[in-house]
C-alpha cells in the first residue's frame, strides 16, 4: 500500500512525505513494553526532529516490496484487459 501511494503521488505530481523508524534502530529483544527500548525510540525520534531529518520524500528501498507492487500492477492490468 505504501509503494502504491508513493507511485500515485509521483504520477499526479503530489508531494510525498513519510517518516518511519529506520533499520539503524535495533528491534526490541522481546514483545511488550521495555523501558530501555522506549527511551531509545524516544531519543531516536527526538534526534531526527532536532536535525530536521524526519521527512523522507520516498519510501525506504526494499526490492521485495517494489517487485510485489510491480507484480500486482501487471496482474491488475491483465485482469482489466
Amino acid at each position: 500500500m505504501l509503494y502504491e501511494t508513493y507511485d500515485f503521488a509521483r504520477r499526479n505530481n503530489f508531494g510525498f512525505n513519510l517518516t518511519y523508524i529506520d533499520k539503524d534502530l535495533p528491534a526490541p529483544a522481546s514483545f511488550g513494553f521495555e523501558a530501555s527500548y522506549m527511551r531509545a525510540l524516544y531519543q531516536y525520534g527526538y534526534d531526527k526532529a532536532k536535525t530536521g531529518d524526519f521527512w523522507a520524500k520516498s519510501p525506504p528501498s526494499d526490492d521485495r516490496l517494489k517487485n510485489d507492487v510491480a507484480y500486482r500492477k501487471s496482474t491488475t492490468r491483465q485482469l482489466r484487459g
